[in-house]
């Protein structure tokens, strides 16, 4: 048998789905699922063609017209099937009898249809866990069914309470089932489906049990949901669509008053909003938000005197609700209670530090304190005034706005209010601040309350000091503090600014006592580091390095602490921690101009000798006229200088450092004597070098080194007197364990010009003998030459030339030897002999040994050699 959808449903072919809901709902009582199983099915599947027929033939309606699910979810009905076993065929259907599990679906779904259907039996959640509990729906994979089809169900039935749906969740678990959900609906269904299970989207059912409904509940519902999702998303005209349909449905539902009191609200309509809340306050007058609202609506249209009632009706309820607080407090600001204003919102930012209403509304009416205060106070000065005023004095000194308690305080003052203790606190606080003759003034005024004008002696001396030490008046605020100590030994503050002015002083070893005397009371981080840093200063650096670690200085950089703490380092060779230090320090915005010449000498112990001399340069662009660093920077400059054989730069540098000869000790007078005729014999100025090994010699008269280069200097210089003088106290020293080649060789040149040949011979030969060559070997062959072994001078001046190629010097002896022996031969036959006339030329250089070659220099100059060069001019 065949029977038409519409013949099923008992209507005309139409696109109202509205209609088509009625006509399903009426065949309902005809074809009931256990009576007649096999007739509701096909009801059922005509009711789904049906719906199908009317998506296809009706336009798409607005986005809020009906719950966005309702746009899409016939494509759920039309393609889908009740039962997978069952086909539908538009227009006809087959009567396959059903088995055991699809007559329990279609009994499940029956009574929840009815259960929805009759409003009071929805909204209940007993009439629910009754289906719910029941055994006979038990089972996993009939569980798993029954969720998908009363989902199918629910796309007609889609309104009831959030706590309902909950409960079917707890049952069929949909909200862990989102993705799979939507592989089966349409994704705005599921949306749907996962708003009606969030507690935030719960909408009030409470008025069907005491309001008359309309036949299409589920229309009202729509209406209310939608208006309230419209409000969400701003779309104020689908809103006031929704609203006014929802009102029309169902006029005396408080929620939907409330909707319109947010959307008057949202469209700024004050009064429509006060009118909408009276409303509501007619009918439950014992709704706290809504009073809430209410005032917040007279308060908007400046009737603060009434909003302050309802405010105070709501505090009278609740003891702390923060909306009622700041409500008030803004009504009080506008009546010009700025006063009470200003401690309302204390209290709220006290119970809620993060509120930022509160906390700019306190910005804005602290920066007109005074005024405030002015204006509170010409409306009286009676006890209540006065008591606000030093509640508010009170709130400020809790809170640490100091400036605000000081001018309460003021003002109170006036009145002659002022107490022991707010006398003793302003007066403190004003000695912090520096305004010393008022707090003189309060700590006078607190001795005479409290019956004993030098019960606060203490504390006045305690600001005479601090006025001398802030006024680097060191001397005088150490005779005050030292008369603190001896009313009261355990100051605190009297030890610690105590022993910062010694420290000023430089007066260390006291200074640290009284920095060790504050740790024993307490470990306070300052008296850590005024400790360390006289540790620093007395050269106890590993100790100091102790102090600094409790002195927290990660937390509270500071570029003077820090410079501080990078001497230490530097003291106790950790040159690394020192570069990273001067970097944490040239960050900040203030410091001292010694992390430079720190920073320096850290690159310069490093070997890393580049850097020193542009630290060394910021350094010394500074006014530091009469500093004993000055010089100091000028030396490592000029040792960087000599690493990198710049020795004109050294030498230029070595001389301003001269006043350190003044003070430095033997050890390093000697050493800096050196390096200063090092840098002048690197350049050549044998003058200045002659000075500077004079002065050595005077401080060590033994040493081979300045002995050597005072020889070399008379030979270069052709000083033959002197050149003697020298060599003869060179080889008196018997010091001298080990003889330098190179005397041998200056001994030899003295031989020559006073024309002792053979003796120059010997002393070159010497010199030969133990490895030098090039000037040497030169002189040698001159030298034999002269003594009549022409062959062998000859060959000893080639050997040099060889050397030497090209060598001016070499080539001008062996022209003149081999011209002399060419004469020789022609003239011999005739004249028997010929004597050897060598004209003497002006020599380019003399070899020389390496200048560095000193203990005390190679310790200082590591590294550095200043050779012997050949060079041609």
């Amino acid at each position: 048998m065949r029977i038409g959808i519409w013949d099923y449903l008992g209507i005309e072919p139409t696109s109202d789905r509205t209609l088509l809901k009625r006509a399903y709902a009426a065949k309902l009582k005809i074809y009931h699922p256990e009576e007649d199983p096999e007739g509701f099915q096909m009801l059922r599947s005509a009711y789904e063609s049906a719906l199908d027929y009317a998506k296809h033939s009706q336009d798409e309606t607005d986005s809020f017209s009906m719950p966005a699910f309702e746009n899409e979810m016939e494509n759920d009905f039309a393609n889908q099937q009740v039962y997978e076993q069952l086909p539908i065929e538009e227009e006809e259907y087959d009567d396959t009898p059903l088995g055991p599990t699809e007559r329990l679906i279609l009994d499940f779904l029956h009574k929840t249809a009815g259960n929805y259907d009759d409003i009071k039996s929805r909204i209940n959640p007993e009439s629910w866990r009754e289906l719910l509990e029941d055994d006979r729906y038990e089972g996993i994979e009939l569980r798993y069914r029954l969720g998908f089809e009363l989902l199918r169900l629910f796309m007609d039935r889609p309104w009831s309470p959030g706590y309902i749906w909950r409960m079917f969740d707890e049952v069929f678990f949909w909200s862990h089932m989102e993705l799979e959900l939507q592989e089966h609906f349409s994704k705005a269904y599921v949306d749907h489906i996962m708003m009606q299970l969030t507690p935030y989207w719960d909408m009030d059912y409470s008025f069907a049990e005491h309001v008359q409904l309309p036949d299409d509940i589920d229309r009202y519902l729509s209406c209310k949901f939608n208006a309230r999702q419209a409000l969400s998303y701003g779309d104020l005209e689908s809103a006031e669509q929704f609203l006014m349909e929802a009102a029309e449905l169902i006029p005396d539902d408080i929620e939907i008053y409330r909707l319109m009191g947010e959307y008057w609200l949202r469209r700024g309509n004050w009064s429509e909003a006060l009118k909408t809340y009276q409303r509501i306050y007619m009918l439950n007058a014992e709704d706290m938000n809504n009073i809430q609202h209410l005032a917040h609506m007279l308060s908007k249209l400046k009737r603060n005197e009434e909003a302050l009632d309802l405010y105070d009706r709501i505090l009278a309820h609740h003891e702390h609700p923060i909306e009622a607080l700041l409500g008030k407090a803004a009504c009080l600001v506008q009546i010009g209670k700025e006063i009470e204003a200003i401690l309302l919102y204390s209290q709220i930012t006290k119970q809620e530090s993060w509120n930022m209403i509160s906390r700019m509304q306190l910005l804005k009416l602290n920066r007109d304190l005074d005024l405030h205060i002015q204006r509170y106070m010409s409306k009286g000065s009676d006890q209540a005034h006065l008591f606000s005023l030093k509640l508010l004095a009170e709130m400020y000194y809790e809170t640490n706005q100091y400036e605000h308690y000081i001018t309460t305080l003021k003002h109170l003052e006036k009145a002659g209010e002022l107490s022991l203790l707010e006398c003793s606190q302003l007066a403190k606080l004003l000695g912090e601040r520096e305004q010393y003759e008022e707090a003189e003034h309060y700590y006078l005024l607190a001795g005479k309350l409290s019956g004993n004008e030098q019960a606060f002696r203490q504390e006045r001396l305690y600001l005479e000091a601090k006025i001398s030490y802030d006024q680097s008046h060191y001397d005088t605020a150490l005779s005050k503090y030292e008369e603190i100590l001896s009313l009261n030994p355990g100051h605190l503050d009297a030890l610690y600014y105590m022993a910062e002015s010694l420290l000023a002083l430089e007066n260390y070893d006291r200074a640290l006592s009284y920095f060790k005397q504050a740790l024993e009371q307490e470990n306070n981080r300052l008296y850590y580091l005024g400790a360390a840093k006289c540790l620093t200063e007395m050269r106890h650096c590993h100790e100091a390095l102790e102090h600094y670690r409790h002195a927290e200085l990660d937390d509270y950089i500071n570029g003077f602490d820090y410079t501080y703490y990078a001497c230490a380092l530097l003291n106790t060779a950790r040159y690394h921690e020192v570069l990273d230090i001067a970097q944490t320090v040239l960050e900040c915005d203030d410091y001292p101009i010694m992390i430079y010449y720190y920073n320096a000498l850290a690159h310069y112990h490093l070997k890393e000798y580049e850097a020193p001399i542009d630290l060394m340069n910021e350094y010394l662009s500074y006014d530091l006229e009469g500093e004993p660093s000055v010089f100091y920077a000028y030396l490592i400059k000029a040792n960087c200088f000599m690493h990198f054989n710049k020795w004109e730069d050294a030498a230029r540098h070595y001389l301003k450092t001269e006043e350190l000869l003044h003070f430095a000790d033997e050890s390093n007078l000697k050493i800096y004597i050196k390096q200063y005729a090092a840098a002048f014999l690197a350049t050549r100025e044998f003058d200045k070098a002659l000075i500077y090994l004079r002065k050595s010699l005077e401080i060590d008269e033994h040493c081979s080194w300045t002995q050597l280069q005072i020889v070399r200097v008379h030979a270069e210089l052709k000083q033959w007197t002197a050149l003697d003088k020298a060599l003869i106290a060179y080889f008196d020293n018997k010091s001298n364990e080990h003889t330098d080649p190179y005397i041998f060789f200056y001994s030899g040149l003295y031989m020559m010009e006073v024309l002792r040949y053979k003796d120059a011979v010997k002393f070159f030969k010497t010199a030969y003998n133990l490895g030098l060559r090039g000037d040497i070997s030169s002189y040698y062959g001159l030298a034999l030459f002269h003594t009549g072994d022409y062959h062998g001078g000859m060959d000893m001046t080639r050997e040099a030339l060889n050397e030497r190629p090209g060598h001016p010097d070499y080539m001008d002896r062996l022209r003149a030897m081999e011209e002399h022996f060419e004469k020789r031969n022609r003239l011999f036959a005739k004249m028997g002999f010929m004597t050897f006339k060598y004209t003497k030329k002006p020599t380019r250089y003399l070899d020389f040994p390496n200048i560095l070659d000193d203990e005390q220099l190679q310790l200082e100059l590591p590294g550095v050699v200043i050779e012997n060069e050949y060079k041609i001019k």
